[in-house]
């Protein structure tokens, strides 16, 4: 028999009210309906399937063959409609929650995020910006999914790529180096790569006293830009303006320190293994354009 109608799922969910409470007073009170309308549906299910669904006994609705039949497949029916929802919900909700320090922001993240978002247009991308100490915190507690930054005993994960720390000092001042105690901007204490850049001013030709601090490459770009001090940039932030400075101004070279990413392990998003993925392909690229 071909039924040129379909039951509704409202009908479904009526007629799954009617057999569970064997009447129609109870269907009706558990589907938020009045009685009549209740009947109605039951009686419109009864005409698509030409068929019987209850037999109506004294006091209590039974099922007949073909209701025992429906009740099977309206039950299927139901929970995959529920379970459809609740999927394309979570989609809706969906977001993936990633940290960088301020260069990686700048500079690194907006093609891999530009890539994933055309692949994933219905995932909300949470960018937060910070030191890696910060984000180290952020990821142990479930603030955020993954983050990108500086490898140390607080923050290991998989390596990225190493990352060059050039020496730089403004354009125009030629003489910064000649002072008996020369100036320098660093990052501030909490920073994974200080210790990389103190052990080098360690081992160059020069007195140094420290004049400038910050927690972020912008912080110390300013230092540089502001002409009073020498400062140690990621060669990615080297802008017009700047010059570069190494062992022929007696400067030491600093070791890369290593850029890793660390995943939240209780994040389900399986985004997260896209969106790492990508930052895999872009780190590849990262430092072969200095």
């Amino acid at each position: 028999m071909s039924m040129t109608r379909r039951p509704s799922i409202d009908q479904l969910r009526v007629f799954l009210a009617a057999a569970d409470c064997g009447t129609f007073t109870g269907a009706a009170r558990s589907a938020h309906k009045t009685q009549a309308s209740v009947s109605m549906q039951i009686r419109m299910l009864e005409e698509i399937i030409n068929s019987k669904l209850f037999s109506r006994g004294a006091r209590q609705l039974k099922l007949t063959s073909s209701g025992e039949t429906l009740y099977v497949y309206a039950k299927k029916m139901i929970s995959l409609e529920e379970e459809a929802w609740a999927a394309m919900q979570s989609r809706a909700n969906a977001s993936l929650r990633i940290g960088a320090p301020d260069i990686y922001v700048q500079k690194f993240l907006p093609e891999v995020i530009g890539k994933f978002h055309e692949a994933h247009p219905d995932v909300r991308i949470e960018v937060v910006c910070a030191p890696t100490v910060r984000l180290s915190t952020l990821i142990r507690n479930g603030r955020i999914d993954a983050a990108i930054g500086v490898k140390g005993r607080n923050f290991d994960g998989n390596q990225l790529f190493r990352q060059p720390v050039k020496w730089v000092a403004r354009d125009d001042t030629s003489d910064i180096l000649k002072k008996r105690s020369v100036p320098i901007a660093i990052y501030a204490t909490n920073c994974s790569v200080r210790s990389n850049i103190l052990d080098a001013l360690g081992r160059s030709r020069f007195n140094y006293r420290i004049v400038h601090e910050s927690s972020s490459t912008m912080g110390v770009v300013a230092g540089v830009r502001a002409g009073f001090a020498v400062g140690a940039i990621p060669a990615q932030s080297i802008a017009i303006g700047m010059k570069v400075l190494g062992e022929s101004e007696g400067l030491t070279a600093i070791e890369p320190p290593d850029i890793v990413i660390v995943s939240e392990d209780r994040s389900e998003l399986p985004e997260r293994l896209v969106f790492t993925e990508m930052l895999y392909q872009e780190a590849k690229l990262w430092n072969s354009g200095i």
